[in-house]
C-alpha cells in the first residue's frame, strides 16, 4: 500500500523545469503553425510554464496521502465502525517501533477497507479521534479480527511519549484489557482535543481488522447476542457430536466416530477463528502452541474429507477417487504436524492450495451418487454448501471484497451448526435406507412367494388333481414350518434359559452371575462406589442327603432359594453356583452398616425348620463376604475372597458370616 514514485520528468515539472526535448528536431505542430514573434512568444512560454506548475502541484497535493480528518465523536457515534477513517502503513522492515512510524510512516488512507489479505510483515494502523464536551470521557475501542498472534494500542501520555498495551493469541489471555474473546481497550480522550491513536497488527492469516468506538452499554448488549449465538451454534455443534459418540459406542460403525471428532474439530476451530479458544478453552497455554490455528484448520479439513469418502463409498465410485481422497486426508495429516513444528510454508500451501481439488472431487462425488438415487447424498450437499459459501465469503472479508458485518463473520459458525444438523441427517438418512433395502429384500421375497403361487394357479388350470395335490403339500409344508419355528424358537429360549439360570433353583447360574458382576463393576466405576459378593455354604445339606435322599435335599435347595430371595433387597442379585453353593451380590449404595443388617437378616431368616416331604429340615449358612471395589476386574478373584471368607465362618462353627479383610 504504497504510492509508486514520481517519475524524473515530474520531478521537473514540479521543480519548474521543462520536459527535455532533443535539439534540431521540431514536432509536428511546430511545422504546421508560423513562428510567433519573440514578444508574444515569450509572454505565452510564461503563462504555460505556471500553468503547469499550478496542475502538476494540485495532481502532487491530490495524490501525496494526508492524515485522515479527526472523527468527531458525539452522542451518537456509540457502535459507529471507523475503518472510513484509519490509515493504514505496512512496515516491510518488521522491525519499526512508534516513534519510527510517527515520524518516518507513509501512511495511507485504507477508504474503509477491512480485510487486507495476507501481509507477511505487520501493520499500523492510525486514527485520530476528537470527542465533543456533551459525550463521555471514556469510550471504548473494539478490534474483531481472526486470530492474530498479536495486536498493540499505541496512545499518547501526558509527557508526549506513546504507551504500548499488547495482546494477542501469541500471549496469555490475562493480557488483554478486558476479559472479552476479541480486543477491547478503554480510551479516555479529552474534549475537543485531537487524539491519534496507532494500532500494530502481527498475524499469519488473512489481515481483517473491523474497528469500532463503543459507550460500554451499548457493547454490553450487542457482546451478550453474540455470545448467545455462537453459544447456540457451538452448543449444537457439541450436542450432536455427542449425540453421534454415543452412537458409535452402540453401533461401532466408523461413520458415526468420525462425524464426532470432525464436529468437534470444527468447534475447536470457529472457537479459536471466534477467540473463544483463548477465553474459555486455553486462555494460559494455548499461546505456548506454535501453529494451533493452522493445525485446527488442517485437523479439520482432514475430517471433513474423511466423512463423506466413508459416506459416499460404492454406489459406482472408482478405486481412483477414494485413493487420491486418502491422499488428501494424508496431507492433512502431516500439515498438522508442519503446523505444531512452526513449518508455516510447507502448511500454508496445503491449506490454500488443496482446497479445491478436494471440494471438486467430494462435491463431483456427492453429485454423482445423489443423481444415482442415494439419498444421504443429497443432505451432505445441503450442509456443506453453506459451509462452502460462508469460507467463500471468509475469502472475501480477507481481500476486502465483503462488508465486515457480523452477519459475515458469524455466518460461518452458523453455517457450522447447520453442516453438523444436515451430517447427522445424511446418517439417519443411511439407517433409513438400509431399512429402506431390507424392506425390498422382504417385499422380493414375498413377491417371489406370490409368483410361484400364480404359477401354482395356472398349473391348477391345466392339472387340477395335481395342482390340488400339491397346494396340500405346500399348506403342509408351510404348518411344518410354523410348528418348526415354534419349537426352535421355544427351544431357543430354552437353551438360553439353561445357559443363564440354575434348572434347580431358577437362579441365576455361573455365567449369568459373571455378566451382573461385570455390569454392577462398570456401575461403581462411572458412581465410584463399592458392591459386595457374598459365597453362601449350606452347612447340613449332606447329612440331609444322606439321612433322607436326594429328592429332600433338592427340595431344600429350592426352598433355600426362596427364603435368600425373600432375605434380600430387590437390587441384589442371587445365584447358584452348584451343590450347596450360592452366591449374593449385594449392588449398591451400600456401606458397611447396611451390609452388616442384610447379612444378619439373611442368617436370621434360617433361624426357623425348613418343611420338605413333611420333615422339617434345620439347615444353618455359612457366609463369606468380599467387597467389590471401582478399580477390581476378576470376578473369580473376588469368589475365591468370599470362599476364604466362608470357611472361617464354617471353621468357626458355622451359622455366621465374615467379610474378609
Amino acid at each position: 500500500m504504497c504510492v509508486p514514485n514520481n517519475t524524473k520528468n515530474s520531478q521537473d515539472f514540479a521543480s519548474g523545469k521543462r520536459p527535455h526535448k532533443p535539439a534540431g528536431k521540431q514536432t509536428k505542430s511546430n511545422l504546421m503553425n508560423p513562428v510567433a514573434p519573440p514578444v508574444i512568444r515569450t509572454v505565452s512560454q510564461r503563462v504555460r510554464h505556471w500553468l503547469t506548475v499550478i496542475a502538476i502541484t494540485t495532481l502532487v497535493v491530490l495524490l501525496s496521502p494526508v492524515q485522515a480528518a479527526p472523527v468527531v465523536i458525539d452522542t451518537a457515534s456509540s457502535g459507529k465502525g471507523l475503518n472510513a477513517d484509519v490509515d493504514l502503513f505496512i512496515d516491510q522492515t518488521d522491525h519499526m517501533n512508534v516513534e519510527q512510524v510517527r515520524a518516518d510512516a507513509h501512511f495511507e488512507p485504507s477508504h474503509g477497507v477491512v480485510g487486507l489479505g495476507l501481509i507477511p510483515h505487520p501493520v499500523w494502523l492510525r486514527i485520530t479521534l476528537n470527542r465533543n464536551a456533551d459525550t463521555p470521557a471514556r469510550w471504548w475501542l473494539e478490534m474483531q479480527p481472526f486470530s492474530v498472534d498479536e495486536l498493540s494500542l499505541y496512545r499518547p501520555e501526558a509527557n508526549g511519549q506513546y504507551s504500548v498495551q499488547t495482546a494477542g493469541d501469541a500471549h496469555p489471555f490475562r493480557q488483554r484489557p478486558f476479559a472479552y474473546r476479541q480486543y477491547l481497550y478503554p480510551v479516555d480522550l479529552p474534549a475537543n482535543q485531537p487524539v491519534t491513536l496507532y494500532f500494530r497488527v502481527v498475524t499469519l492469516n488473512a489481515s481483517i481488522l473491523p474497528l469500532r468506538i463503543w459507550q460500554l452499554e451499548d457493547w454490553s448488549q450487542r457482546a451478550l447476542l453474540e455470545y448467545l449465538l455462537l453459544g447456540a451454534c457451538i452448543g449444537v455443534l457439541v450436542g450432536l457430536g455427542l449425540y453421534n459418540l454415543l452412537l458409535y459406542l452402540r453401533l461401532r460403525d466408523r461413520l458415526y466416530l468420525v462425524y464426532s471428532l470432525t464436529m468437534v474439530s470444527f468447534t475447536l476451530f470457529a472457537a479459536d477463528l471466534n477467540g473463544l479458544g483463548s477465553q474459555l478453552l486455553w486462555p494460559d497455554s494455548g499461546y505456548r502452541i506454535t501453529g494451533l490455528n493452522q493445525a485446527l484448520i488442517a485437523l479439520y479439513a482432514m475430517l471433513l474429507t474423511l466423512f463423506p469418502l466413508w459416506l459416499l463409498q460404492g454406489g459406482g465410485l472408482t478405486r481412483w477417487f477414494d485413493r487420491l481422497l486418502y491422499l488428501f486426508v494424508g496431507l492433512y495429516g502431516i500439515t498438522i504436524v508442519t503446523a505444531l513444528l512452526g513449518w508455516f510454508g510447507f502448511t500454508g500451501v496445503v491449506i490454500h492450495y488443496a482446497a479445491f481439488p478436494v471440494f471438486v472431487l467430494l462435491i463431483g462425488g456427492a453429485v454423482y451418487r445423489a443423481l444415482k438415487g442415494f439419498r444421504p447424498a443429497w443432505y451432505y450437499l445441503l450442509g456443506h454448501g453453506p459451509v462452502i459459501f460462508s469460507l467463500n465469503l471468509l475469502l472475501l472479508l480477507g481481500r476486502g471484497q465483503a462488508e465486515a458485518s457480523v452477519f459475515n463473520r458469524m455466518l460461518f459458525v452458523v453455517a457450522g451448526a447447520w453442516e453438523a444438523i444436515m451430517f447427522s441427517q445424511a446418517l439417519a438418512e443411511r439407517i433409513n435406507l438400509f431399512m429402506h433395502e431390507k424392506e425390498l429384500a422382504q417385499q422380493l421375497a414375498l413377491e417371489e412367494k406370490t409368483a410361484r403361487l400364480r404359477d401354482a394357479e395356472q398349473h391348477e388350470k391345466e392339472l387340477e388333481y395335481k395342482v390340488k395335490f400339491r397346494t396340500l403339500e405346500l399348506a403342509e409344508e408351510v404348518e411344518n414350518h410354523k410348528r418348526t419355528l415354534d419349537l426352535l424358537r421355544k427351544s431357543e429360549e430354552q437353551l438360553t434359559h439353561m445357559a443363564y439360570y440354575d434348572a434347580m433353583t431358577g437362579l441365576p447360574n455361573r455365567r449369568m452371575l459373571m455378566e451382573r458382576f461385570d455390569y454392577l463393576l462398570g456401575l461403581a466405576k462411572r458412581q465410584q462406589s463399592r458392591f459386595a459378593l457374598a459365597l453362601i455354604d449350606l452347612d447340613r445339606l449332606k447329612a440331609v442327603n444322606d439321612t433322607h435322599g436326594h429328592d429332600v435335599g433338592d427340595e431344600l435347595l429350592i426352598k433355600v432359594a426362596h427364603r435368600l430371595r425373600d432375605s434380600v433387597r430387590e437390587t441384589d442379585i442371587v445365584g447358584r453356583l452348584g451343590g450347596d453353593e450360592f452366591v449374593v451380590l449385594f449392588s449398591a449404595p451400600l456401606d458397611d452398616d447396611l451390609l452388616n443388617v442384610i447379612l444378619e437378616r439373611i442368617r436370621a431368616a434360617f433361624d426357623a425348620p425348613i418343611h420338605c416331604n413333611g420333615l422339617d429340615a434345620d439347615n444353618k449358612l455359612s457366609i463369606g463376604v468380599a467387597w467389590c471395589l471401582p478399580d477390581d476386574i476378576n470376578f473369580d478373584d473376588h469368589l475365591k475372597k468370599a470362599d476364604v471368607a466362608m470357611y472361617q465362618a464354617k471353621k468357626s462353627g458355622g451359622d455366621s458370616y465374615r467379610i474378609a479383610a
